[in-house]
């Protein structure tokens, strides 16, 4: 009996051990990753790079130098993505200023004011008063046009550091942008005392050549931003700004630099890709196809370069060259983005079960991840595919429906189209999430109503939101619609006369007095409100019901 159970002792340590040995494999391999992802990086070979971080952080989600290495590749290809895994690392280090200070300087320069408010607003009131934190709530105030609220934190960060010229430099850029000739003066002149600084002379000239391009002073512009493109060591977006003057002011030195530029990215993936971004939108679309075919081999297939290279083609409507070329690569975090490529290839070769195929592969690949959904969101926008943007919308509206932006225009588009049951369904599912939403309630009474949707108990519902806030005149109007079903119409009339004329004679409340009226037998009145409601498109319902009552 003693060997038995002494057997089960052997078996049960031998198990812990095989059970620890893997966990152990598991964190070195995971490591291993991260180091070839780390040196893939370090060589610029930011295909594999991404690959190999993809891997490691399937095993380690959590992993911190991981996910800031993912958010910095996310940046330098300028994806959508680059704010979730910024987010991800704030939810890592909460308590960490310098994660919280990335996250919002992403989010406003991506017009996120929400995820740059959270951020700062979880910032530890022991680092509020830290110069770092003055600055990027300095830029988030003048992000949102609180100039004021602005220069307080940056001279805030002054008087913290007052050897610092980087605070004073921020209020100048603010106040050089006044209406006040005199402070937008004072504000030039700091600028320009500032270019004998070294720390702060590339910002200085910058935005001074910004301000001349403003007062559309080209003949200063040209000569600021050619001194900033000579600096040392700028960033490579500031070479794209000389391009920007230079094409503006229609200068004859325009192809020459783009040329020298055009020759010095060949062996950058990094800056061949944004030299071909700022080309997408700046030359014409076969000058961009010539100069993407002949960027070199090893550039094309490595990220992000080869973004850019199937852009071209897409620009081109070189469909059947862009399936190929996209088939064959592998674009790691960004796999869904190649595989909309494919799709739209596709179905411009109008191979549509093989393109709704790899359509599907794309939504797939999103893994429910808003930020990658926000992405093929503005990608089918720009292109134009309707059905597809609809589905995406529909996906955020479902999974984040505090997205308010994208429900908003997925609303517009189901009512734009006339899909009165689907912008309700929506309506619904909004109220639900936030109850406090008077007006997504108001449109979710509307619809009810004009459908005969019971189940929603819309009478009950228009007679609640009017109670909340009878002066507003759209849940006025929706809450006399519903008098006027039950065919209470003096009180309807009663309900819409006490608005204000310029309010009756908005035409989506227009139509609903003009019904009223009708209604009561005032035809001439009747129809002089339904001939303002014509003006705009309504849903079908509505347009058949303002029809009817011109008869």
């Amino acid at each position: 009996m003693r060997k038995v159970i002494l057997l089960f002792v052997v078996l049960a340590v031998l198990a812990g051990g095989a059970f620890g040995g893997r966990k152990f494999y598991r964190v070195w391999k995971t490591e291993r990753e991260f180091a070839l992802a780390k040196k893939a990086f370090t060589e610029a070979d930011f295909k594999n790079g991404s690959l190999w971080l993809r891997k490691a952080l399937s095993r380690n989600p959590k992993h911190l130098e991981g996910v800031r290495l993912m958010g910095d590749f996310a940046e330098l290809v300028r994806s959508p993505s680059a704010l979730y895994w910024r987010e991800r690392l704030v939810e890592i280090q909460p308590d960490s200023l310098t994660n919280r200070l990335i996250l919002a300087r992403l989010a406003i320069l991506s017009s996120q004011p929400a995820a740059a408010k959270k951020s700062l607003d979880g910032v530890r009131e022991a680092d509020r008063n830290s110069p770092e934190f003055h600055k990027v709530m300095g830029a988030f105030a003048t992000s949102s046009g609180q100039f004021q609220e602005a220069e307080k934190h940056f001279e805030a960060a002054s008087k913290l550091e007052p050897t610092n010229a980087v605070p004073l430099l921020n209020l100048a850029i603010i106040q050089v942008q006044r209406i006040d000739p005199v402070l937008s003066g004072q504000a030039r002149a700091v600028l320009e005392s500032l270019r004998t600084n070294p720390a702060v002379r590339p910002d200085a000239l910058r935005n001074l050549a910004l301000d001349a391009m403003r007062r559309t002073n080209l003949a200063r512009a040209v000569p600021l931003a050619k001194e900033l493109a000579k600096e040392p060591n700028i960033p490579f977006t500031d070479r794209l700004f000389e391009l920007d003057v230079l094409r503006a002011a229609k200068s004859p030195d325009f192809r020459t630099t783009l040329a020298i530029l055009q020759s010095e990215v060949v062996t950058n993936a990094s800056a061949t890709f944004a030299l071909g971004r700022w080309m997408l939108a700046a030359v014409p679309p076969p000058e961009m196809l010539a100069w993407a075919e002949g960027i070199q081999p090893n550039l094309k297939t490595n990220l992000p370069a080869s973004m850019v290279v199937a852009d071209a083609f897409l620009s081109n409507n070189q469909w059947k060259t862009l399936e190929q070329f996209a088939s064959k690569q592998q674009w790691g975090e960004l796999e869904y983005l190649r595989s909309a490529f494919i799709a739209r290839a596709l179905k411009e070769q109008d191979l549509q079960t093989a393109s709704k195929s790899e359509w599907s592969k794309t939504v797939k690949a999103t893994e429910s991840r808003l930020d990658r959904l926000l992405a093929l969101q503005r990608l089918t926008a720009v292109w134009r595919w309707s059905l597809e943007r609809e589905e995406i919308l529909q996906m955020i509206a479902n999974r984040f429906p505090e997205q308010r932006e994208a429900v908003d225009l997925l609303a517009n588009i189901l009512a734009g189209g006339g899909k009165t049951r689907a912008f309700m369904t929506l309506m619904a599912s909004q109220s639900k999430a936030d109850p406090t939403n008077l007006e997504v309630k108001n449109n979710l009474v509307a619809s009810a109503l004009l459908l005969n949707a019971e189940e929603h108990k819309p009478q009950a519902l228009a007679l609640e939101v009017f109670n909340t806030k009878p002066e507003n005149p759209n849940f006025a109007s929706t809450y006399a619609f519903a008098l006027y079903q039950q065919k209470k119409y003096k009180e309807a009339k009663e309900v819409l006369v006490k608005l204000k004329p310029e309010d009756l004679a908005q035409p989506n409340i227009a139509g609903y007095y003009g019904i009223v009226l009708a209604a009561l037998g005032d035809k001439p009145e009747a129809v002089k409100y339904l001939d303002i409601a014509a003006k705009v498109p309504h849903l079908p319902e509505e347009t058949q019901l303002f029809e009817r009552a011109k008869r």
